[in-house]
């Protein structure tokens, strides 16, 4: 049976009798994947006990840093709430929330992930 797209906008095949084609991963790709966890959890213990640094960059636009530099964050204060640009690690998640507190008094309204690494979304 020959698979049919889903639809001309989609990627996704459909074969006739309705099933979604899901195409295999290769070895490397799975390798690739549990390298990066091993990481992400090397990192995950390296920031669990690390104080950030709040740097006023203007207005009302702040970046939170940590000491060892696995990524920084964004905030920006505005009227409705705070917004967050990347949350990091989950252990960074109480540090991050005091850390937004201090800047402002307003809650953490919005959270926008760059991408889905695990240092940039961990404390979703």
């Amino acid at each position: 049976m020959q698979p049919i797209p889903a639809a001309p906008w989609s990627r996704a095949k459909i074969d006739t009798n309705g099933a979604r084609l899901v195409p295999r991963a290769p070895v490397g790709a799975l390798l690739a994947a549990g390298t990066l966890t091993l990481s992400a959890a090397a990192a995950v213990a390296q920031t669990a006990g690390e104080q950030l640094t709040t740097l006023h960059v203007q207005g009302s636009v702040y970046s939170l840093q940590t000491p060892t530099a696995v990524g920084n964050m964004g905030v920006l204060v505005g009227p409705d709430g705070v917004l967050l640009v990347d949350d990091q690690f989950a252990p960074l998640t109480d540090a991050i929330v005091g850390a937004v507190a201090d800047i402002s008094p307003t809650p953490i309204r919005l959270l926008v992930n760059t991408h889905v690494h695990p240092d940039h979304i961990g404390g979703n």
